[in-house]
Parts: C-alpha cells; structure tokens; sequence
C-alpha cells in the first residue's frame, strides 16, 4: 500500500516527506534519473546504458537508486514485437533481479507515459506491436513493466502553439487523468501511486487544470487512488533568459495554487524534465519530485558537470579533474579523454580491453551524481529549515537566478528579509571571479557589438599566407586552449617553419572572426558564451561576419580554411563558404557534428594536407 506524507507542510513552499511503496521508501525531494532499460533481447543490453545501470560499480541499479522510465523507450531501439511481449511477461525490475541476481535491485520505478512523443503529433503509430497510442494501452505497458508510480497519458504543449489546439491538448491530457483513475478503481488490489500531467499555456490554465483533477477524482469517489501532480511542457522555458524563468516560477505556483488546502499535506508536485541549477529554486516553490535524463544527454555532447562552476564543459577541454565523486575515481582524465577519442570501431574493445561506452556512461553518471548531491543538500537545508538562507547563497555569480529570486522576493516576505541582511554581507565581502576555470574574471553582459573585427579597420599581417580559422574554447586565451593547442601541435609537427605562415583566427560563437592578435584584449578574455546550435540568429550573425571577413580580405592568402567539427560553428562557417566561395571547410563529410570527431586523427591529416597542397600551389 502507498503511503506519502510531508513534514513541516505549508500551503505552499518547501518540505520534506516520503513515499512507503511496497518497493521501498523514497525521501522527497527526491530526483527520478530518466533510464532505458529495455535496450535489446536481454537486461544485459549495450551502449551506453549497460554502463549507466549495471556495468559500471556506480551504476544506478547496483546503487539500487529508484529511476524512471519512459514507457515507450523500446521504440528507440528497434525492438520486435516479440521482443516486446518477452518484456512483458514480469515486470522489468524482475528480468533484472534475474539476470544479475547479485545487484539486489529492488527499487521504485516510476514509468512515464511517453507523452513527450506527442509533443508535435495527436497520434502515435504503435500497430506494430498491436498496440494504440490510449490511455488503457498506456496503463497496462505501465503495469506489465511494474510500476511503483506512473504518470498519465499526456500532450504536452510545444512552445507557441495557437490557443485552440493548446485548449484542446490542455483537454485531452485531463481526459486521460479520469480515464486512468477510472481503470485502477476497478482493478482488485492496491493500486500504484498516480501522478496527473497537467499543462498549461498560463498560470490559470495550470490552476484551473489542478482544480479538475481534484474535482473529478472526489466527484467520481476515487479518492482511492493515491494521486500527486507532475506540471509538464516547462522544458523549453528553463535554459532561456530570466524573463522565461520568471514564466515558469508563475505556472509552478500557479499549478500548487490549483491543489485543494485539505489535499495538500498528501499530493506531492513533480516537475517533468527540469534539473540542475533550478533544483533549489524548485523546491522552494513546493516542488517535490524532479525527473532527468539531461546527464545522458549532456555525456552524449561531451559535456561535463564542472562542480564548482556548476556548469556544463566540454569534457576533451579539461587540463584537470577535482571532483571527488566516487565516479570520476574509477579513471584518471587521461584515461577517460583517450578513450572517448580513440579512433577503435563502434563495438570493439580498445587496447585496454573497455568499450568506449563505458567512457560516456562514466561523463553521465559524474554529471548525475552532482544533481543528486544537490538534492541532499536541498533535502537537508529543509529539514533545517534552512532553505531560504541556502538559496539565496546558492543564486550568488548566477545572474539569472538572482533575478528570478528578486521576482519571488516581491511576494515572499521572509525571503525579502533574509536577502535584505545578505546584500549587506555580500557588499562587504571582494568580489570572487567566475568564469573559465583559468581564475580570470568573466562577464555576460558582454554583447556581439562589444567586438566587432570586420568593423574597426582590421588588416591582416602582411607575412600570413593561410588563413585557419578554428572555433572558440571556453578556456582563454584561445591559443592556450586544448583544442587549439592540439591542432597546433600537430601542425607544427608537419609543417615545421611555414607553421609561422598561418594565420589563426578563431570564430567566436558571441564576435565572430577573432584574429590571433587580437584575442588578448578584456572583450575576448572576459566574455562567456556558448554558442548552441539551436541559436540560428546568433549563428547568422556569426556567419555574416565571417562571410564579411572573406569578402575583404580573402584575396589577401593563398587560401583560407576553416576546421569545425561541432554542429553550430561548422554551420556557420559552412554558411560564409557558400556566400564567398573562399572558405574550403574541414574535415570532409566528419561521420558526426560533434567535438570528438574534431580529435581524429584522420581529420588532422586531411587538414595538414591541404594546407601544404595550397601552400605548394601559392609558391609557383
């Protein structure tokens, strides 16, 4: 029987509190890492996933940690339907326990709906396994799969959806909460633990979605049904600017707003999809439970949790680790960078005999691990009663969360008090550097205009001959930057003297072209900026200033290359190639647009021999 229950409950903001499921306890808040465990024919599975849950000793199932899953998972991973119907013979904790009975997994599995699959359809196509996109089709994968919790069939909302189909997804997902509730009152047993998606495009959407909940359930006698809310369709507005943060602290408590006094003290509130930074924020608001696949995602870019930055590095960028996580001590950084660079075949082992799976299984299970470290210290800030003192620590060097906080202030009074007596202490205290890890200070409020080369009378020196033009590191100056560095080091070995011949430029995702001689004023070593890939303005502008460096300067070398292997920088320079016809940009059809292609031997020797094929051709 599910039990839940909060200690030092409000009617909103932040508490402690549990879940007893017949699997195990879970202390709120608690973080549900999003997994894949129906991978292939057997739970010993492949990729990165034997790695993230069984394979490596810090593995979610051996640290017998409670995960989600989405229901629909297997349709990443081409499986046939017999395949299907083995899955589902017990639930998915069972095939486990056998196949690795020493693991001990016993843990709660919360199995999400797969909604997210509807974001920019109505319907799913599932007839090759027999199956139908509902609710009931949904509910009973949930069951086959043995979960502790589930959440409800839903439609998310895509960002900037017209109203009508908004209100109609908005209508749908509420239809599928009765519908489930419907199904488990007239099914024998304990039921498992039920959260309701709700979306909205407004606070009152969210309020008045809640209220129907909670209508429908005590109209219909289904109080039976142990029942939380999880708020959906958020994602898109937590990596934005402060404005679109502001947004989600509104819907957030709107949503808590929407849960009946009396109903409060038992409905725990999950936020799908939305981590990291925001955690403490979060779980001020009344945020109980949190989902995240972001450190596969991330560990699949090459991306690192820096601990101390709180932020995410590119992980081949890295002169040294000091995390003390127990995962980042099972491999030195030399051992984890060659093996996510080694040039072996996809499913073959490298000399050491590891796959280099387990390499981004590790990246992945580090960046975790500084989440769920994060929610303890949030979990154990509210049993101190402590939080609104942590938070405002927390927010200190993060622009955008202090001025979220500042929007909260206006309406929390004890929050208002509390930061009032730490601007005091701050302003007393010297300033402390954020930024590149090299110790020397950064600042955001650099803008594309505060360095502009194609506008200030730039020539370039009269002695370079080719012109190399490499994306921007995070580290400063870009010359001393890994990536940098390697690429010059391997051209020094081939090219010997004419190395003095190139001209190094490096694209930088705020300025564009930034010439070697120039990458030491405060502009360029003290902004911070990561050009994403889905920032096309940015990559425009970036692209339209390279492109005008080559109309005015192009004749200037005997060639001009450009070497990217990232998915925004070589866009932009594959953009000013077409424009100009002067840019040749390498490495030729790289297998991915990522940064480990950029590492690959082959791709460096492709590089050296167009530089001395051109610079061969220049000499006669």
């Amino acid at each position: 029987m599910t039990t839940v229950g909060f200690r030092g409950c409000r009617e909103r903001g932040p508490r402690s509190g549990y879940f007893q499921l017949n699997e195990g306890d879970v202390e709120t808040p608690a973080l549900f890492p999003v997994a894949s465990l129906i991978t292939g024919t057997t739970p010993r599975g492949g990729g990165i996933w034997k790695y993230v849950l069984q394979a490596h000793p810090q593995g979610l199932l051996r640290q017998n940690r409670p995960i989600m899953t989405q229901v629909l998972h297997f349709l990443d991973f081409s499986l046939r339907p017999k395949w299907l119907a083995f899955w589902r013979q017990r639930p998915l904790r069972e095939h486990y326990q056998a196949a690795f009975p020493e693991l001990h997994y016993r843990a709660p599995l919360f199995c999400d709906s797969g909604g997210f699959r509807l974001l920019w359809n109505s319907q799913l196509d599932l007839s090759r396994y027999g199956l139908e996109a509902t609710p009931q089709t949904i509910l009973r994968l949930q069951q086959d799969f043995g979960a502790s919790l589930l959440a409800t069939l839903d439609y998310p909302l895509p960002p900037g959806l017209v109203r009508a189909e908004a209100e109609a997804r908005m209508a749908r997902s509420l239809a599928n909460v009765g519908i489930t509730l419907r199904l488990l009152a007239e099914q024998p047993g304990p039921p498992p633990f039920v959260y309701a998606a709700v979306h909205g495009q407004t606070p009152d959407d969210l309020r008045h979605s809640v209220q129907r909940v909670f209508a429908l359930r005590e109209a219909e006698g289904l109080q039976r049904i142990p029942l939380g809310i999880a708020i959906g369709s958020l994602v898109p507005l937590r990596l934005r600017g402060a404005e679109k943060l502001l947004t989600l602290i509104d819907l957030v408590q709107a949503a808590i707003e929407g849960i009946p006094a009396a109903e409060r003290p038992t409905t725990p509130v999950h936020l799908f999809g939305v981590t990291g930074n925001l955690i403490p924020l979060l779980v001020y608001l009344g945020i109980d439970t949190f989902d995240s696949s972001t450190y596969v995602q991330m560990a699949r870019s090459l991306r690192y949790h820096d601990p101390v930055r709180h932020r995410f590095v590119p992980v081949l960028e890295l002169q040294e680790r000091t995390c003390d996580c127990p995962v980042c001590q099972t491999s030195s950084l030399a051992e984890l960078q060659a093996g996510l660079t080694s040039l072996t075949p996809a499913g073959r082992p490298l000399e050491n005999g590891a796959y280099k799976s387990r390499y981004y299984a590790e990246v992945a299970l580090h960046n975790l691990e500084q989440d769920l470290r994060l929610v303890e210290e949030v979990r154990q800030a509210v049993a101190a009663d402590a939080l609104a003192d942590f938070l405002l620590r927390w927010v200190e060097g993060q622009e955008r969360l202090r001025e979220a906080l500042a929007h909260l202030q206006q309406r929390d009074e004890r929050l208002r008090r509390l930061g009032s007596r730490r601007s005091f202490a701050l302003a007393s205290q010297p300033s402390l550097p954020v930024g590149t890890g090299s110790g020397r200070p950064v600042s955001l409020a650099y803008t594309p205009e505060a360095f502009n080369i194609v506008s200030n009378g730039y020539a370039p020196p009269a002695d370079k001959r080719v012109l190399l033009v490499l994306p921007c590191s995070g580290e400063k100056p870009y010359s001393q930057s890994r990536t940098h560095r390697y690429v010059r080091e391997r051209l020094q070995a081939a090219l010997g003297e004419q190395l003095d011949g190139i001209h190094w430029v490096t694209l930088s995702g705020l300025y564009g072209p930034v010439p070697e001689e120039w990458e030491q004023v405060p502009e360029v070593l003290g902004y911070d900026f990561r050009l994403e890939g889905s920032n096309q303005p940015q990559i425009e502008l970036v692209a339209g200033r390279l492109t005008r460096y080559l109309e005015r300067w192009g004749e200037h070398y005997v060639a001009c290359l450009g070497y990217a292997t990232s998915r925004a920088y070589r866009q932009a320079m594959e953009l000013a190639a077409r424009r100009t016809g002067r840019l040749e940009v390498l490495p030729c059809k790289p297998k991915a647009r990522r940064l480990t292609e950029f590492f690959r031997r082959e791709h460096l020797e492709q590089l050296v021999a167009s530089i001395l094929m051109q610079l061969e051709q220049g000499d006669r």
